[in-house]
């Protein structure tokens, strides 16, 4: 049955490459906080970045709109010791974005204790898939990110270079939700579709630049 998954899921459409600028107008229409339908006033946007400021009417924030097959880019600059994610495929039925929701971890490698381990490092599939290799800028500075999300198969990118490249469902990932703090979690990456998320994690982060292609 996997193997039927992953044959299926090279046989896509043509690609529609209609980019939506999901901070069009220097405007937050395109968001609003998890599950609820206005946008916490931790985050404010102006002049183009998205910023998150810890303390007051804060959490997680999501897109409004649903993707299924997408190319997500954006760029992000946490602060010093600094912790967040990029979710997608979220869907607000899991309760928390990271329930069913893959995340590309976002952080200060050099100053956070996730740093120390590739599997929680910037860049990562967090917990399932380590960068190939250490591209991420230090707190303070932009990173560049394009996440590909075609079917079952899955890339990351940072600061243009491919670091996770993986397909949900193949042996490898079933080795290694496993042998994760997954285990157990039953919708864990199973989302055919679902929301993009921005994650308060208690530490200052901005975003700017995010633009999702549908595929």
């Amino acid at each position: 049955m996997i193997t039927a998954l992953l044959v299926a899921s090279t046989m896509l459409p043509a690609a529609n490459l209609e980019t939506i600028d999901l901070l069009a107008g220097d405007s937050l229409a395109a968001w609003k906080g998890w599950r609820r339908n206005d946008m916490p006033k931790a985050w404010t946007l102006s002049n183009g970045i998205l910023k998150f400021t810890p303390g007051g009417d804060g959490g997680d924030i999501c897109t409004r709109q649903e993707f299924r097959n997408f190319i997500l880019e954006l760029e992000w600059n946490v602060g010093k010791a600094g912790n967040s994610g990029i979710f997608y495929r979220a869907h607000e039925r899991d309760g928390v974005p990271y329930l069913g929701a893959l995340e590309m971890q976002v952080l200060d490698d050099a100053g956070h204790q996730d740093g120390g381990n590739t599997l929680t490092s910037a860049g990562s599939a967090y917990g399932m898939y380590a960068p190939s290799q250490k591209v991420s800028k230090p707190a303070g500075e932009w990173n560049k990110v394009k996440i590909v999300c075609k079917n079952l198969h899955i890339e990351h990118w940072l600061n243009d270079v491919k670091i996770c490249d993986f397909w949900i469902g193949s042996k490898d990932w079933a080795d290694r939700y496993r042998n994760s703090k997954f285990a157990g979690w039953a919708n864990f990456g199973k989302n055919p579709v679902g929301k993009i998320a921005l994650q308060d994690h208690g530490d200052p982060v901005m975003f700017r630049n995010i633009r999702v292609t549908p595929l």
